[in-house]
């Protein structure tokens, strides 16, 4: 047990480790929306919305995830969310919308079907598209 000298405040007991500068994020202040002006508001919200973010998560990595679950649950439709809730729990974070486009790309192997009771489910290959007529 450390002894405190008179005058001496007391370290606090779980103070946090300090975050590398490497590991903050710089966040660019929210847009303020100007209802009086909306042409120089809806200039500033498709500046910010150009500004690209990355998980980093790529989505090969998400796209092997969906592979292994595939291949030990021998089924052959997985549903989104729950595919979704594994991704998160591996990668730390929140992947939904991320893993719905990998799966959506043209390279994914893999298709999106919606039930009738709504739900969305992961289906190996693509689905043949609707010729225009």
């Amino acid at each position: 047990m450390a002894v405190q000298k008179l005058g001496q405040k007391a370290a606090p007991k779980n103070e946090a480790a300090p975050v590398a500068s490497s590991e903050k994020k710089e966040k660019t202040a929210p847009v303020t929306i100007d209802l009086n002006n909306i042409a120089k508001s809806y200039k500033d919200l498709e500046a910010t919305c150009k500004e690209k973010s990355s998980t980093g998560v790529k989505a090969s990595e998400m796209l092997a995830v969906v592979k292994d679950i595939f291949d030990e649950t021998g089924q052959d439709e997985l549903m989104l969310a729950a595919v979704s809730k594994i991704v998160t729990a591996k990668f730390g974070k929140k992947l939904y919308n991320q893993l719905r486009s990998a799966i959506l790309s043209k390279t994914s192997g893999y298709d999106l079907d919606t039930k009738e009771n709504e739900q969305v489910f992961i289906v190996k290959g693509k689905k043949e598209k609707p010729a225009d007529e």
